[in-house]
């Protein structure tokens, strides 16, 4: 994996053995947590796949075991029509292995 500073608060990831260059940015707050992730990613269609743009974010931060997690994420497709939004989930609990 390889991170790209692409603006003061901006991160573009991207696996460096991955050929068709997919990435995804990241938009970051002054603190360092994630604000808001973006990319173009294959959808379903009918029996075709569109590659349209994506996001994802995450709210309600905590603190667990040394790392900082969302509780509530959300990620939807990004369409000139509107966002629509396919993945929404509340983190209830949590368990961490060592």
């Amino acid at each position: 994996m390889e991170f790209t500073e692409t603006g003061p608060l901006t991160l573009r990831l991207g696996d460096r053995r991955d050929q068709t260059g997919a990435s995804v940015e990241l938009h970051l707050a002054e603190d360092g947590r994630p604000l808001l992730n973006c990319a173009v990613r294959p959808m379903a269609v009918g029996k075709s796949v569109v590659f349209t743009p994506w996001s994802a974010s995450g709210t309600d931060f905590q603190e667990c075991e040394g790392m900082r997690i969302s509780r509530h994420l959300e990620a939807s497709w990004d369409q000139p029509e509107g966002s629509f939004v396919y993945f929404r989930i509340e983190l209830t609990s949590i368990t961490v292995l060592r």
